[in-house]
């Protein structure tokens, strides 16, 4: 499958690390389209990147958010679900009422998106989806944050699992190290630069044939990640002194994903 240069990757996330990861994208040559759920959330700076309203409450309007997005801006290519937000509540402190609400806002909303998207991109022959996590999923001490991110992993792997009759390949970008279990500080030593760099490496030339992998991403190091520790061993992971090109990360992985595959 070619790279989706020509196409549109769809785009979310108002935080400063999702907007970034959007700014590497559009950079890296990409036509990025970004959607928010409310006129105030955050939209990127960059005036040349459309940004979106568009509430996303299930899978009927997220098909209506892609049609209007390909009636509007071309077709569909690629989708990039953000990073779930940062709760640190214990399940102590979460009642019934607060944990169905944030399963139909932060999880149900992605879940949506992925659905239509691949819905979309399997129409056309195939397509590419990159979904964020980090390793709160397995070290977060907040609740609400570990399911979120979880749950993105496993919707990774949904896709992942139908590839063979949809065309879509699926990977999951992990934020941050097994070293740090408190999992929040690990995510925000992390640049989004970098993040961006590695979600451009798999929606690029050489990200065409991989699906179903777990890339770790924590400050300037690369790696395939092994739940639920990062495997430490050079051949697993490789560390740059400054945030790398996305071809270099390419460069690094590949190696890697050869070991994996045999």
């Amino acid at each position: 499958m070619s790279a989706p240069t020509q196409g549109v990757i769809v785009t979310a996330g108002s935080d400063p690390m999702n907007l970034q990861v959007i700014q590497i994208l559009h950079e890296d040559g990409f036509r990025v389209v970004h959607t928010r759920d409310a006129e105030d959330a955050a939209a990127p700076a960059d005036p040349q990147i459309p940004s979106l309203v568009h509430p996303v409450t299930d899978f009927t309007s997220a098909q209506v958010l892609l049609e209007l997005i390909e009636s509007t801006f071309g077709w569909v290519a690629g989708l990039v679900t953000p990073l779930p937000p940062s709760s640190s509540r214990a399940i102590t402190d979460v009642d019934a009422a607060g944990w169905n609400e944030f399963r139909q806002s932060d999880i149900k909303r992605n879940v949506a998106m992925a659905k239509a998207g691949v819905q979309v991109m399997s129409s056309r022959g195939g397509g590419r989806i990159v979904v964020l996590s980090s390793t709160s999923a397995f070290f977060g001490s907040g609740i609400e944050q570990a399911a979120a991110n979880a749950a993105m992993i496993s919707l990774s792997n949904a896709v992942t699992l139908s590839i063979e009759a949809t065309q879509v390949t699926s990977n999951c970008v992990v934020v941050g190290s097994g070293e740090d279990r408190g999992g929040l500080a690990a995510t925000t030593a992390t640049s989004g630069e970098m993040v961006g760099r590695v979600v451009s490496f798999l929606l690029g030339d050489g990200g065409s044939d991989i699906s179903g992998q777990l890339v770790a991403c924590s400050g300037t190091t690369v790696g395939l990640y092994v739940p639920p520790l990062i495997i430490e061993s050079t051949n697993v992971l490789v560390k740059f002194d400054q945030t790398p090109s996305s071809a270099q990360i390419g460069a690094a992985l590949e190696p890697l994903l050869a070991t994996g595959r045999g």
